[in-house]
């Protein structure tokens, strides 16, 4: 399963500008088109420009239970990507020092997102018990 920095590499090999930090801090604008597979039956929405990664993400959708609104449990397969990381919050807090709220993290883990309707691949945080894809990174 791939670290939060195993996903920075494969960012930075698209986009040489991106620093650590600012990838911590809300991912990369651009490079979404670049990770997304080219095939536009998958991803209808939005065209973004890409370079050939080999990532080829597909919009396979996720589970995220509610108390209550149970009828949206399943996230749409056609619109979204997210994909867990091994890395939890507090070693990227103190590896790169972004003064987070630690007490609100303990609970949740690090997911990066895709979505349909625009260019951006983000971090941000979900409940663990969430259901996400898994998706390994070649060396």
């Amino acid at each position: 399963m791939p670290t939060f920095f195993d996903f920075f590499k494969l960012v930075k090999y698209l986009d040489p500008l991106i620093s650590l930090d600012i990838f911590a801090n809300g991912g990369s604008k651009n490079i979404g088109g670049s990770l997304k597979t080219k095939n536009k039956k998958y991803w209808k929405n939005k065209v973004c420009d890409n370079l050939d990664s080999g990532f080829n993400a597909l919009p396979s959708g996720g589970y995220s239970p509610s108390l209550r609104y149970p009828e949206y449990d399943w996230r749409p397969k056609d619109k979204r990507a997210m994909f867990w990381c091994l890395t939890d919050w507090m070693e990227i807090n103190n590896r790169i020092g972004l003064n987070l709220d630690l007490k609100r993290l303990n609970d949740v883990a690090v997911v990066f997102r895709l979505f349909d309707y625009d260019c951006d691949f983000s971090a941000d945080d979900d409940p663990k018990i969430n259901g996400y894809s898994l998706r390994l990174i070649k060396e």
